[in-house]
């Protein structure tokens, strides 16, 4: 309920029907493969990447395979809290992408706290990454002006469609080898979690004000 509140009716549907199909493509095995159009599995296929399941990526035997590949840079996209020895494989990092303006809304879907926040505030962060949540040297920031009356899908789309070239940009910027982050000023500030249901109700209240045009 917390989710078809957060996301509203087309946006809930819309991302329940596309986890059914991910998931039923993995359930078919090499059938699914060949219908795979959406997934990162389905890329690297297509370009030829090895894929190499792992049920934990801060398991010593999946460190352990990462270094044999002797990587620049791992992109990381998972929730995950990533321990030290994963963290010290790659020469130049682990990179992620973030979508809020860190420091701001670190921790959980910091895109819809940033959504929800008055004044609302947009944008994605490319970091590095360390052992504190979203807490690692900023590479790439981008703000954006986005209607507040839309859909936090609608945000989503927006802010998803933006990163993909916003993350090869950083990656051009991280090759440099005199090239220097902007620290990242996280201390005293506050992580934030999965919102509560009353804090979704609450955005809800302040969505419906903006899109009848009330400021309070």
């Amino acid at each position: 309920y917390t989710l078809w509140l957060m996301l509203e009716p087309y946006g809930f549907v819309r991302n329940a029907w596309l986890g059914m199909w991910q998931r039923l493509i993995a359930c078919l095995g090499p059938a699914g493969a060949r219908i795979d159009r959406r997934s990162i599995q389905a890329e690297a296929r297509t370009q030829g990447i090895p894929i190499v399941p792992v049920q934990d990526v801060n398991a010593p035997e999946f460190v352990e395979q990462m270094r044999g590949f002797a990587p620049d840079v791992i992109i990381n996209q998972t929730e995950l809290l990533l321990k030290e020895a994963l963290l010290a494989v790659p020469k130049r990092g682990v990179v992620n992408r973030h979508a809020s303006l860190l420091p701001h809304y670190r921790g959980r879907v910091g895109s819809w706290w940033s959504h929800a926040a008055q004044p609302p505030e947009y944008g994605v962060t490319i970091h590095f990454v360390e052992r504190e949540i979203d807490a690692g040297p900023i590479i790439l920031q981008k703000s954006y002006a986005i209607d507040p009356r839309r859909s936090y899908t609608e945000v989503l789309d927006i802010l998803f469609s933006d990163a993909p070239q916003l993350m090869l940009e950083a990656l051009e910027k991280i090759e440099d080898a005199d090239f220097v982050p902007q620290p990242n000023r996280y201390k005293g500030t506050r992580t934030y979690l999965f919102p509560t249901l009353d804090e979704v109700r609450a955005y809800r209240k302040i969505l419906k004000q903006r899109r009848q045009g009330v400021n309070r």
